[in-house]
């Protein structure tokens, strides 16, 4: 056995020790004992829903008497009403003084500990909210002392400030929230001066996120006064709680409960009484000095990084404001056998095993079986799930929404000697589940180890009698609320803890050696604050920063070279078998007991993309990376699992939009990051388009650009269209249209259509509905030409000239002919009609006056818009002679009749400008007077040869002057006539 002078002094020896606690005149715990319980951690909306009563008040008086049935003691604590903030209608009647009643406090020679209640001062002022529905309840404060808010003033100005539990000042209040500084010392013209805290550590690399909802500010800050806080308050409670209460206050009755022996509830408390009664006080003795107690702390030596370059970290040392908020008060005369519940029952194996964590430290737990009741009988046990109307027959007392109470009695006067009976019960109004895994993160169930573990604690003496319970503490231990969003699973305890029952029984038992470091993803910032991380998304390569871990020492003694590591894992059961990131985080030496928190930054490794957890690991000796005696919290991950994403696609930032042309694109945005702006004006979500990819594009002619993801990606996709000015990324002012979901296209995607000019660059985004909306397909562009005779129908009438075309622009509508160019294809043809002017050849060229490689066609005009392949004259590609591919095409045509010439290209692709021209080399006149060449006699040529014989050839010879002499006679017109049907065969 380890021999010392510490016996069992408890909290008195304690503040002895660290000169932490100064015994105030007025200072009034809620009796000697004070309750304490165990409630869910509640947050600032959900104090003001479940409270009857909202007040600010002064305390008068507190007085301390037995329940009607007598099973219990309770404490009224009378309080004057200085401001009714708000009540509902189920709160009774109210005037000038309000008397909350408590269960616990000091009577006839017995002090009942129950709990959960808060530490009050006579005279002292507090914003309350408080239960007040004429029932007699456990504990009347919202969630216990996380109800109570005392009043400071500040000494400038005189003006309130409400201090949340564990003395924090409110910074502000957002989305049901309350932001806080660390704890305050005083107020001084509304700034809150932060309490000195030499123990706290600073963190390896920068500081800790500016997260005001999880990182409490460290310096000082102005805080909310009294009269702002009351209008959050009002404006709370105006609208409705936007999710269910954590609260159950109903006890219905549970299968599990333990039945009643039909003996009467006061002939169990005369037992308690008459146990006492036999009870001597307990010796206060003298404590060891500050410098003993800082050989129990953490070692010198320091945090050191093996990871690229090294550096190193003072630990901190335990010093006076180091265990300020968390204190231990009684003992037990060894063993603390606890008396089980049924073996059949489901509670039974935690049970055991919780106080097998205890014990792996000091050895004083027992436990026996049960005999099938419960109550004020001089026996320690494990109670089970307590129904109202049960617990009211008992104690005459109601669940007040507690997920556990533990019910502890020493002698008056003696608050901090021995502990003569320990009950801990269970509020069946909760659904209770013994699985990790099924209350992380669920608020409609509660994890069955974290309780009991908790409760525990107050059976061998933590936070009890006069140590307040307002679960505010600034590092980890076992006595913290009830949190379904942290990864504390309730499998073992933390390095106060392991302090504290060293201290309290060391002189009754021998101090187990253990060797056991562990690891936490939270710091206690006087709630438990979750490790996070610098953002939720990352690529390989990219930098991490993991804020907000804890490392601990349970070991009695230091620890050397403890490494901690970070791992990505697919998992939540970290091993080495996950990907490593980072090298080693080092402490050359970890002292006993101590902890330590620190951030930890590198960059994230070549993993596959996916949703990893990020996990964490410690281990003892160095590079051989040994576990410990208790290995299961050499281990654990973050609450937050972040995602990997492939690496940025090239085309990622606008000022790397890919350069496209007319058609099909590939679109991969798995691996986008969002840079672009939100626009108002789009009719997308928060006018966003997440995960944005770019492209730019610029139009060869005037048009209707058609941009679509239509029917061809996988992910809700969004585009919104810019006209390019050279800003990255561009503004409201460059947005030009913009589309999330288009009907008729499947999937959520988009289609854009728009006006466009010639000449003018625009950049095309594509991104998604949200956040997580990625993915992959295409990405199509098309162009409606605004050139009239891209289409046969708008043919441009030509006569035999020498004119620009251009097929930048163009789409192709004339059909294929076989024997024509490659495929048989001219591609982005435009089209020109032509009537001929004689009867003759027709030549249209293109040659060595294009751009690019160019095809030609040309077809008698029927009417019919694009013509077939029966009325196709004739076709070329390549001219012979003719440079860069381009084209010359002659066919025969008869005077007067119509034809259409189409100019295009080879492939698909070729586009471009130059010079059509069209001529005609007409066939000479085959009869006399036949002026029009079509061999046949018509008006118009007997009217020729009368009108150009006067006019043409006066005096001479013309065509049908048979006779040679100059003038037209009758008998001229019918040698015309004559000799046509003999010659000319007409």
């Amino acid at each position: 056995m380890q021999t010392s002078h510490r016996r069992f002094g408890g909290v008195i020896g304690f503040v002895r020790r660290f000169g932490l606690l100064t015994v105030l005149a007025g200072v009034a715990f809620l009796a000697a004992s004070p309750a304490r319980a165990m409630h869910p951690k509640l947050e600032f909306d959900e104090l003001v829903h479940e409270a009857d009563l909202v007040m600010v008040g002064r305390v008068e008086s507190m007085v301390c008497r037995r329940t009607d049935n007598g099973g219990a003691i309770v404490t009224d604590v009378s309080i004057r009403v200085l401001d009714l903030i708000h009540r509902t209608p189920l709160a009774a009647a109210t005037g000038e003084v309000v008397v909350l009643t408590h269960m616990g406090g000091e009577f006839e020679g017995v002090a009942m500990a129950v709990s959960g209640s808060p530490k009050y001062e006579i005279g002292g002022e507090y914003l309350l909210f408080a239960l007040h529905n004429g029932e007699l309840h456990i504990n009347p404060l919202v969630g216990g002392a996380q109800g109570m808010f005392k009043i400071v003033h500040d000494e400038q100005t005189g003006r309130a400030y409400p201090l949340a539990p564990g003395g924090h000042g409110i910074t502000g209040v957002s989305n049901g929230k309350l932001s806080l500084t660390r704890p305050v010392s005083r107020i001084e013209s509304g700034l809150a001066i932060v309490a000195n805290d030499p123990a706290r550590q600073a963190a390896p690399r920068g500081d800790r996120p500016a997260d005001g909802a999880q990182s409490p500010p460290a310096a000082d800050a102005a805080v909310m006064a009294l009269d702002e806080v009351k209008a959050s308050i009002i404006e709370q409670a105006s609208k409705p709680l936007d999710h269910p209460s954590p609260l159950r206050k109903g006890g219905a009755i549970a299968p599990q409960e333990f039945p009643i022996d039909g003996k009467t509830p006061v002939s169990g408390f005369e037992k308690i009484k008459a146990a006492i009664a036999q009870v001597p006080m307990a010796v206060k003795e003298a404590r060891p000095d500050l410098a003993e107690i800082k050989e129990l702390g953490v070692a010198p030596g320091g945090l050191t990084r093996a990871d690229g370059e090294s550096e190193s970290i003072e630990l901190p040392s335990p010093a006076d404001g180091d265990r300020a908020a968390l204190c231990y008060c009684g003992f037990y005369n060894l063993f603390l056998t606890m008396e089980q519940v049924p073996v059949a029952w489901a509670s039974y194996a935690p049970n055991n095993e919780s106080m097998a964590y205890f014990n792996q430290f000091m050895d004083i737990y027992r436990f026996t079986a049960d005999d099938g009741t419960f109550g004020n009988n001089n026996q320690n046990e494990f109670c089970g799930f307590i129904s109202q109307a049960t617990l009211n027959s008992v104690y005459g007392a109601n669940w007040d929404g507690s997920l556990a109470i533990a019910v502890t009695y020493t002698t008056v006067g003696n608050p901090c000697g021995r502990i003569s009976q320990a009950d801990v019960m269970f509020n069946p109004a909760y659904s209770w589940v013994y699985s990790f895994a099924a209350g992380l993160g669920n608020s409609a169930v509660v994890n069955y180890l974290p309780v009991v573990i908790h409760e525990l604690g107050h059976t061998f003496g933590l936070q009890r009698a006069s140590c307040n319970e307002d679960y505010s503490y600034d590092r980890p231990t076992v006595m913290h609320a009830y949190y379904n969003n942290v990864v504390e699973d309730g499998r073992g305890i933390h390095g106060w803890d392991s302090f504290a029952i060293r201290d309290i029984y060391d002189a009754q038992t021998e101090v187990i050696g253990r060797n056991d470091v562990g690891i936490e993803s939270y710091v206690a910032n006087g709630s438990l604050v979750n490790s996070t991380t610098n953002t939720n998304s990352y690529r390989p390569g990219n930098p991490i920063t993991v804020s907000n871990v804890t490392a601990e020492n349970m070991s009695n003694t230091a620890q050397p070279d403890v490494r901690v590591r970070m791992w990505l894992s697919a998992n939540n059961i970290i091993s080495t078998g996950d990907y490593q990131m980072g090298g080693d985080w080092t402490f050359a030496s970890f002292g006993a007991n101590g902890w330590s928190e620190f951030n930890m930054s590198t960059v994230v490794p070549n993993v596959p993309p996916g949703t990893y957890y990020v996990g964490l690991m410690i281990t003892r000796l160095g590079p051989l990376y040994s576990l410990d005696d208790f290995n299961s919290n050499n281990t654990t991950y973050l609450y937050d699992r972040i995602t990997i994403v492939p690496p940025l696609p090239s085309n990622d930032e606008s000022e790397n939009a890919f350069l496209v042309g007319l058609g099909s694109h590939g679109l991969n945005n798995t691996g986008a990051t969002t840079d672009g702006f939100p626009h108002a004006a789009c009719n997308i979500q928060n006018g966003h388009a997440f995960n944005d990819v770019w492209y730019r594009y610029t139009p060869l002619c005037d048009g209707t650009l058609l941009v679509s993801t239509c029917n061809q990606v996988n992910f809700d996709s969004v585009i919104v269209m810019y006209i390019d000015n050279g800003t990255n990324p561009p503004i409201n002012a460059q947005q030009a249209a913009c589309n999330d979901d288009s009907p008729g296209c499947n999937g959520f995607s988009s289609y854009i259509s728009i006006a466009v000019s010639a000449g003018t660059p625009y950049l095309i985004r594509v991104g998604g509905w949200s956040n997580t909306s990625r993915g992959t397909g295409t990405l199509y562009l098309g162009l409606l030409s605004s050139v009239p005779n891209d289409y046969c129908s708008g043919a441009y009438t030509v006569g035999e000239e020498t004119f620009n075309f251009n097929t930048n622009c163009a789409t192709t509508d004339g059909v294929t002919h076989t024997g024509c160019q490659f495929d048989g294809q001219t591609y982005n043809d435009v089209w020109y009609r032509y009537t001929a002017s004689c009867t003759g050849d027709l030549t249209a060229s293109t040659c060595n006056v294009a751009d690019y490689d160019t095809d030609l066609a040309v077809y008698v005009d029927i009417g019919a818009c694009p013509p077939s392949n029966a009325q196709l004259l004739g076709c070329n590609d390549d001219a012979f002679g003719c440079a860069g591919y381009s084209s010359v095409v002659t066919v025969p045509v008869v005077i007067g009749r119509t034809y259409l010439v189409r100019v295009g290209g080879y492939q698909a692709g070729d586009v471009g400008t130059g010079a059509l021209t069209i001529s005609i080399a007409c066939a000479p006149p085959v009869c006399p007077g036949d002026a029009n060449g079509d061999s046949f006699v018509t008006f118009a040529d007997i009217t020729n040869v009368l009108e150009n014989w006067g006019a043409a050839y006066p005096g001479g010879t013309g065509p049908g002057d048979a006779n040679r002499d100059g003038a037209v006679t009758f008998a001229d017109i019918t040698n015309v006539l004559e000799n046509w049907g003999l010659a000319c065969g007409s």
